[in-house]
């Protein structure tokens, strides 16, 4: 599809629609992602289109590559030698999986640094950007960094949108403040009821059970298995 679309001379606007069916289509994630970051990677299309556009590309495509890397994706495709260790052969396997997936995901965050790098030399005061670097430093342990690009930057500059409140409530919940993490995840779910979905839910539903809420934890995730199972 890409090729097509570089014969073609699409403009920047085709590769991003093209790029969201694949994301919505159900583990079509990587291939979404890919056609993002062939769009960033061609002069053609990035030179034809406006810097709005070149922005929400870039960072989309730094967070695109993000969201992948915390997927924990491997392969599968490891074999498992036969033999009378079969056992150790196993977990053989089991490290050397561990190992290249974890490889993947140092390659996918350090394009997504690069992506985040090439917007901030466009704007540096972009949200789009704040967030992904946030998300960059989260996924990092890099919690006074991630914090800064959340809240001092992004819920300052432009309220409390959700992405920098699930941000900031993820924080709290790695610094073993579950009370801040429950505050900050409830906010999401009641201001953005619809759009805060599954995943703050089970967010929620987390900060509640290592606050001993045990209930409220259970009655959280029965509402994120309803709404995506």
């Amino acid at each position: 599809l890409a090729t097509v679309l570089r014969d073609e001379r699409a403009p920047l606007k085709t590769w991003c629609e093209a790029s969201l069916l694949y994301m919505k289509a159900g583990k079509r994630e990587k291939e979404g992602c890919d056609l993002l970051n062939a769009a960033v990677d061609s002069d053609d299309v990035m030179s034809g289109s406006n810097t709005t556009d070149r922005l929400r590309v870039l960072a989309s495509a730094g967070i695109a590559s993000l969201a992948q890397a915390n997927r924990h994706i491997t392969d599968g495709s490891s074999e498992v030698p036969g033999g009378l260790n079969l056992l150790d052969n196993l977990l053989e396997s089991s490290k050397a999986a561990e190992k290249r997936d974890a490889d993947q995901q140092e390659e996918l965050r350090a394009l997504a640094d690069t992506r985040f790098t090439k917007a901030d030399n466009i704007n540096q005061v972009n949200p789009m950007t704040w967030i992904g670097r946030g998300m960059l430093n989260l996924a990092q342990n890099r919690l006074d960094q991630a914090k800064f690009f959340f809240e001092n930057l992004t819920l300052r500059e432009c309220g409390e949108i959700l992405p920098a409140l699930i941000g900031m409530a993820a924080v709290k919940y790695m610094e073993k403040d579950y009370d801040g993490a429950l505050e900050l995840y409830g906010r999401a779910m009641k201001k953005y009821p619809k759009q805060s979905g599954a995943p703050v839910r089970v967010g929620f539903g987390m900060a509640c059970y290592r606050l001993g809420q045990i209930d409220r934890a259970k009655a959280a995730f029965r509402r994120a298995h309803d709404s995506d199972p």
